[in-house]
């Protein structure tokens, strides 16, 4: 027989095997026919080993199911340390989800006022010389551009641009611009892609970036300057999604710039507000 027993199964099964054979030699069936005149039947030399291996099965059976009960609370203890572990993080989760409703309503609430209010004095605008001109009736397809490039503005105010990326074959957009964000210690959740039909070697498509709202581009932007300071990206640039009209006007500044730049070198020129500033030199 056995006497070292690996799991229950084992010792159940040759322990079920034992019990058999002592019966068997009792001359009886079953345990519930056991009884003291039944047991006196045998010789002691008989009796003597089934008590041996009874006891020694009633040993090792005791012993296991000793074990268990240990790895049993310890399994207990853990189930609970990792269930006040979910808790936590569901509170977390909970507290991190209300922030971000929060910061969208916010958004929301303030690119609302901001549309509606641009609207408003888009539509005064256009009533005002409407009222001015000799035919006071209201121009339906004027009032509709109005309305067209409101809603169009507030859609690229989402959106920011990206000059002199390199492009590869085969590249992960996100990733790369995200790691650009990185470095000016940014990390929006964004949505970029290239512009335009492939250019041929050594030349980059410029890259169309959307975040989730106005107010992460313009936090962006207002960094976008610390990239000078960063080796890898010194020749790329960021800029607003403009529409046709404003990269014209952009266009025009950026000429006007250069010529006072060369007329006026003691001044200090930039564009700002959708104008040339100059300052003196200290």
């Amino acid at each position: 027989m056995t006497e070292n027993f690996t799991d229950l199964k084992s010792l159940s099964t040759e322990a079920g095997e034992f019990l058999d054979e002592s019966l068997e030699k009792l001359g009886i069936s079953r345990t519930g026919q056991l009884s003291e005149t039944v047991v006196d039947k045998l010789y002691k030399r008989d009796l003597a080993p089934i008590a041996h291996w009874a006891l020694f099965y009633l040993g090792e059976y005791i012993a296991m199911t000793t074990d268990i009960d240990g790895v049993s609370s310890n399994m207990k203890s853990e189930m609970i340390a990792l269930q006040k572990s979910v808790n936590k993080l569901q509170a977390e989760l909970l507290t991190y989800k209300d922030n971000e409703v929060k910061e969208l309503k916010s958004v929301v609430k303030s690119t609302v006022e901001s549309s509606v209010k641009s609207e408003f004095q888009s539509y005064s605008s256009v009533l005002q010389k409407s009222l001015e001109s000799s035919d006071s009736s209201i121009n339906k397809e004027e009032l509709k551009k109005v309305v067209q490039n409101v809603v169009q503005e507030e859609d690229r105010s989402r959106n920011l641009m990206i000059f002199g990326l390199p492009e590869e074959n085969s590249e992960d957009l996100n990733a790369t611009v995200s790691n650009i964000f990185t470095e000016i210690g940014e990390r929006p959740r964004i949505d970029a892609c290239r512009l335009g039909k492939k250019m041929p070697a050594n030349s980059a498509r410029p890259v169309k970036v959307t975040a989730r709202s106005s107010t992460v581009v313009a936090q962006i932007l207002s960094k976008a300057k610390q990239l000078k300071n960063v080796e890898a990206y010194r020749k790329v640039f960021l800029s607003p999604d403009r529409s046709s009209e404003q990269r014209l006007k952009q266009k025009q500044l950026v000429i006007e710039l250069k010529r006072l730049s060369v007329e006026k070198p003691g001044q200090k020129h930039f564009i700002s507000g959708g104008r040339i500033n100059s300052v003196d030199k200290t």
